[in-house]
């Protein structure tokens, strides 16, 4: 895609992990605009970014603009799952930074081979409007509420209890 050579591919990959590292001020920038306005933007720019490659395949700017966007937007999104999962879990923030994760690990093994299946079954560009549509979708999901327990049974409540 984007008529990028070997070596300007590797350079994109490179460049994409850069870009990532943006990402790192996703708890800043939820703690601003919150979870869902957060989650909603980094969807939404993460879909227009795949969308591009598939409306210009053959454009080097655009197929750099693509990786940017992705490379904020996947790191960014993996950072508000997590403070999603400890808000979620607040006396447990273990179980929901682990569940973040297990959601990650599923959606990167089922979309993989989907993806693949797709570009193969059509072409590239099919699969990149497909993956950009799955996001625009998930850019409407919204955080749920923490999970309180009533007599918070979790939480220990006396010095004695720890030990």
């Amino acid at each position: 895609m984007g008529g990028l050579s070997d070596t300007g591919s590797a350079v994109a990959w490179v460049f994409l992990g850069a870009v990532g590292t943006l990402g790192a001020a996703a708890g800043d920038v939820g703690h601003r605009f919150g979870l869902r306005k957060s989650w909603r933007l980094a969807m939404l720019l993460m879909a227009l970014g795949t969308a591009l490659f598939a409306v210009f395949p053959h454009s080097s700017g655009i197929a750099w603009f693509g990786a940017a966007a992705f490379g904020l937007t996947y790191i960014e999104l993996t950072s508000l799952l997590l403070i999603w999962g400890t808000n979620v879990y607040p006396y447990s923030p273990a179980s929901g930074v682990g569940i973040a994760f297990l959601v990650i690990a599923l959606g990167q093994a089922v979309g993989s081979p989907l993806m693949g299946m797709i570009a193969g079954a059509f072409d590239l560009r099919v699969a990149f409007l497909f993956a950009s549509g799955i996001a625009v979708i998930g850019a409407f999901i919204k955080p749920v509420s923490a999970r309180r327990s009533r007599t918070r049974t979790d939480v220990p409540t006396q010095v004695r209890d720890i030990a």
